[in-house]
């Protein structure tokens, strides 16, 4: 994001330990199949990277920034946010239907991930716009970055494939998630919810 939001007390001039981003999660019953998925592509274009965890399969929605801990004050703040998105708008479907890697930004970091290029996703982007107008309010400087690609990391590997199309994967979105994920190790930590249409 480019503009940071107030959220954090005292910035450290050392890199964060960890990093805070609200986020969807396909359900336990469908994000079984997507390590499917990913292993018989890493497979068949004989990737070396692993597959992500099962309960770290995700689209980003959200960013919040780097942190070194998340306070009380923090949850709260962004749960008052995140009630006031989700109360205007009802569960609604998220659809994949491509495979691709994109370029990491640097050399030997390509992510492989499942995207949409079919013009889908519509609700999934209205609510990434709800929660940036909201959290806009709060920034140092108005105009948030809304570029938003929405996706789900399979795997990170040295190599690149091209796009393909794959069958669809789909779920039903019904709740955001704030995620606290330490820096560099595979560990998320779900610090809060909010259903949608609540």
């Amino acid at each position: 994001m480019d503009q940071q939001l107030v959220l954090f007390d005292t910035p450290e001039p050392a890199p964060a330990k960890y990093s805070v981003f609200l986020a969807v999660f396909p359900p336990p019953l469908m994000a079984r199949h997507i390590p499917d998925l990913a292993m018989e592509i890493r497979g068949r274009y004989g990737l070396h990277g692993g597959v992500r965890p099962l309960n770290h399969l995700h689209v980003s929605l959200y960013p919040l920034g780097g942190c070194f801990e998340v306070s009380e004050r923090v949850i709260h703040f962004v749960g008052q946010i995140c009630e006031v998105v989700v109360a205007s708008m009802p569960a609604f479907e998220v659809r994949f239907d491509r495979v691709i890697s994109f370029n990491g930004g640097r050399p030997g970091n390509c992510p492989l991930v499942l995207v949409n290029r079919s013009g889908g996703n519509a609700q999934l982007r209205k609510l990434r716009q709800a929660l940036d107008t909201e959290f806009s309010k709060f920034r140092r400087r108005g105009g948030g970055n809304l570029r938003f690609d929405p996706h789900v990391t399979l795997l990170y590997d040295q190599q690149s494939i091209p796009e393909e199309p794959i069958e669809p994967v789909s779920w039903v979105v019904d709740e955001i998630a704030l995620v606290f994920s330490e820096v560099g190790a595979t560990k998320y930590e779900r610090l809060g919810r909010w259903k949608l249409g609540d």
